[in-house]
């Protein structure tokens, strides 16, 4: 293994769908995962989400295989990018995900909010621009208060940190895509997990070359 590998997105590419031959891995029938109770998941959102992925219609196969392309580039990104993107902790010798990298690099970020940024990096304390053009008293920064409406957003973080795992690689892939072995190596954070579909496979026992798994999962 090179000890100084570089990231090559040309080659990280997804392989094109195609139907599951017989003696692929294991999952779970399309048809009877919306009869299916998984923990906090009520048969109404299991047959919910039945419909909105609609695994063996092609224009969704299709969607979902790019997103697992994407979702595949970006994690190879993150895994050897470095600072700013990861900023050290230096009291629990862990790396943190800074947000404001994290939309620059891989988010939609316009030219308006990249200077609402800027402000909140520098810390400056001049208020926005008035909206109200009888008033010039009036500005976002001092006086409007946005109403809070719904449930508090989503929050998010992330962390990573270099170890060793004493694995051969052929082992960390079976362990990364056995949803049993998974779930177990995971349980501290997976309450419960779910193969909806299988996309794509080689078909042949303990070889993921190319395998394309559509998994549920719920977190605690």
């Amino acid at each position: 293994m090179d000890s100084n590998p570089q990231y090559n997105s040309d080659h990280m590419q997804m392989p094109r769908l195609t139907a599951s031959p017989q003696g692929s891995s294991p999952q779970v029938p399309l048809s009877d995962f919306g009869s299916q109770t998984l923990g906090g998941i009520n048969n109404k959102r299991a047959s919910d989400l039945l419909i909105s992925l609609s695994v063996g219609t092609e224009i969704n196969r299709l969607r979902i295989s790019e997103l697992a392309s994407k979702a595949m580039e970006e994690l190879v990104k993150l895994a050897f990018a470095r600072e700013p993107l990861w900023k050290v902790d230096t009291a629990s010798n862990t790396e943190i995900l800074s947000d404001i990298e994290y939309m620059r690099e891989f988010g939609d970020m316009s030219a308006t909010l990249m200077e609402i940024v800027k402000m909140v990096e520098v810390r400056e304390s001049q208020s926005l621009p008035s909206l109200d053009m009888n008033n010039s008293e009036f500005s976002i920064g001092s006086q409007y208060k946005p109403k809070e409406l719904g449930p508090k957003p989503v929050s998010s973080e992330a962390s990573r940190e270099i170890g060793l795992v004493r694995m051969n690689p052929s082992s960390i892939v079976q362990l990364l895509m056995n949803l049993r072995q998974w779930s177990q190596a995971f349980s501290n954070i997976v309450s419960r997990a779910a193969i909806v579909g299988v996309l794509s496979s080689t078909g042949v026992q303990g070889n993921y070359d190319g395998t394309l798994q559509v998994v549920i999962i719920l977190p605690y």
